[in-house]
């Protein structure tokens, strides 16, 4: 069975910015609307995404979730810690 995780993206490009971190998909509306689905690699887990309202539905197998999860927040602090130093900030390395 699968691990199923929900990424919003609230009109928010960051999260957006987030998965292309991870993905080799278009994931602009335009390219990706609403309901498409796409199979594909997170990093190196395989995974189902799905376009699903304001965000992004992430199956990935469910003994891979942990993986997922860690993929996903690395993700995240890299681009926070990019952003901080774009805006002049040292940035939070932890």
């Amino acid at each position: 069975s699968d691990a199923v995780f929900e990424l919003a993206h609230d009109a928010d490009p960051t999260r957006r910015a987030v998965l292309a971190r991870l993905l080799p998909l278009d994931l602009d509306a335009a390219s990706f609307p609403e309901g498409a689905a796409a199979r594909s690699l997170l990093r190196h887990v395989a995974c189902l995404l799905i376009a699903a309202g304001e965000g992004w539905e992430i199956r990935v197998p469910r003994s891979f979730a942990r993986t997922a999860v860690q993929d996903i927040a690395d993700a995240m602090r890299s681009l926070a810690g990019r952003r901080a130093l774009e805006a002049g900030g040292r940035g939070d390395p932890a």
